[in-house]
């Protein structure tokens, strides 16, 4: 397997603009990322406890944009930090003060422009289930921006073990509200005991992405509830036997 390839920082003697982050103005809309975690971490180079100028976060999500669009466009091979910086309309030395390669690029990307899903209501499982997944039709029936990095991801985790990690991480972030709500039906017993949570969760989001990205067909929204139907009775605690 292909290992990722080191990048160089920008020397700081090299030329560039001046002030980067003064040249991002206006907020930057947050994508409709499917798989992520927890808006408003700084990035990995940041400390706990630091003030952060609003520009710096400016550019920054600038910058987390354009890596996704990047990727969606072109996959994970040919992204480079200049094609971002270029998309972005920044120096590689603003990049690289937040990011030490690529692949901490496209992980932040993921982790950092959509907050985490917040649980559904209190109600029926089928009914807490679909809503978790509503989102999840919707954005892969668009022409979202995520959506179209699917395929990308899918080929950098097959060709690179690091990517293969940020990827089952981002799976796991993704799964995470639909988990815990299998995980309260269990404790409820409208689920079966010693029911594995995680793999019902990707048997109940599996038909969603492989219908968009094998059968370029994807599943509309309505049909949600007709695939929780279908699946989530198989885990159902079993019929008690006629006395």
């Amino acid at each position: 397997m292909s290992q990722i390839p080191h990048t160089t920082p920008a020397s700081s003697t090299g030329p560039g603009p001046v002030d980067d982050a003064a040249r991002v103005v206006g907020p930057v809309a947050a994508s409709d990322v499917l798989l992520s975690t927890p808006v408003g971490h700084a990035g990995p180079m940041a400390r706990a406890g630091d003030a952060v100028d609003p520009r710096v976060e400016r550019s920054r999500a600038t910058i987390l944009e354009a890596t996704l669009e990047v990727l969606a466009e072109g996959g994970y091979g040919p992204l480079t930090i200049e094609a971002v910086a270029a998309r972005a309309g920044v120096g590689k030395s603003t990049i690289y003060r937040h990011w030490p390669g690529k692949l901490q690029l496209v992980e932040d990307a993921f982790v950092t422009l959509k907050a985490q899903q917040q649980p559904p209501p209190p109600g029926p499982v089928d009914q807490r289930v679909a809503q978790v997944l509503e989102p999840l039709a919707t954005g892969l029936c668009s022409p979202s921006i995520p959506a179209a990095c699917l395929p990308a991801l899918i080929e950098a985790a097959e060709q690179c073990p690091e990517m293969a990690q940020v990827t089952a991480q981002i799976a796991r972030n993704g799964s995470r509200t639909l988990v815990a709500v299998l995980e309260d039906a269990v404790a409820s017993g409208e689920l079966r005991p010693g029911t594995d949570t995680e793999l019902l969760a990707d048997t109940l989001t599996g038909p969603f992405i492989l219908r968009r990205l094998l059968h370029q067909d994807p599943i509309p929204v309505t049909q949600v509830p007709t695939i929780v139907a279908q699946i989530l009775p198989l885990a159902a605690p079993a019929e008690p036997e006629p006395v």
